[in-house]
């Protein structure tokens, strides 16, 4: 699954991506990489169904059957009662800031290389996908507000957090030689980013299919990432 991924958002590549949306947030980001319980941009709607970009950390609390506190940062199983109050539409409701459907914009995002590691005797590799022209997609997400820590033992971060995580799906063709479990839900669509925002559950469910050929390709090795 990724746990691993790159953000690179400049004001003209989200008004390029958004470009029949209201922006009405300044905060804009160039250039980092994105690990569990890191922070980074996500796009949702406002009560007014304008775009807005909140920084949020990435990684839901687990369900507690789960038995551990590590936060969630891919979610597969759509129907489980867990997820299904996050996967309404809008994402945010008038008066409220409770959570829902939301974007994560992506440049490239990375795989474990399931052909390195301790069994094939070589070190663990990731290795990186991304569009064919290096342009902006969107991870399918959901967000929430939490209150709890976030922090680490030696520095707790206790309060109310935004918080996301993405649907995955089976793997793409391109991914499988390298990553065979899963892949993160891709939106790159106008259509398919309208759906998951302002359809309904089952419309936005409807999505949760492997990017078609040629919508990704895999990153040479030697591809520096920013």
């Amino acid at each position: 699954m990724c746990n691993l991924y790159t953000t690179r958002l400049s004001r003209d590549e989200v008004k390029s991506f958004f470009r029949h949306r209201e922006l009405i947030d300044k905060n804009y980001r160039d250039g980092m990489n994105v690990y569990p319980n890191g922070e980074a941009p996500v796009m949702v709607l406002d009560a007014k169904g304008a775009v807005s970009i909140k920084d949020m950390r990435w990684g839901f609390p687990p369900p507690p059957v789960f038995g551990s506190k590590r936060p969630v940062t891919n979610v597969r199983n759509t129907t489980s009662s867990y997820w299904k109050p996050w996967l309404k539409a809008p994402s945010v409701e008038v008066g409220k800031d409770i959570g829902g459907r939301c974007l994560v914009p992506v440049t490239r995002f990375a795989e474990p290389d399931k052909n390195t590691g301790k069994a094939h005797g070589t070190p663990s590799v990731n290795r990186w996908f991304a569009r064919p022209d290096g342009s902006l997609f969107a991870f399918a997400g959901i967000w929430r507000t939490w209150t709890g820590d976030r922090g680490t033992k030696a520095k707790p971060d206790v309060g109310q957090h935004h918080l996301y995580s993405f649907l995955t799906t089976d793997a793409a063709e391109v991914v499988k030689p390298i990553h065979d479990k899963a892949t993160p839900l891709i939106l790159t669509t106008m259509e398919e980013i309208e759906t998951w925002l302002t359809g309904t559950a089952d419309e936005a469910l409807k999505l949760q299919k492997p990017a078609k050929k040629g919508v990704i390709v895999l990153l040479p090795p030697s591809k520096k990432v920013a």
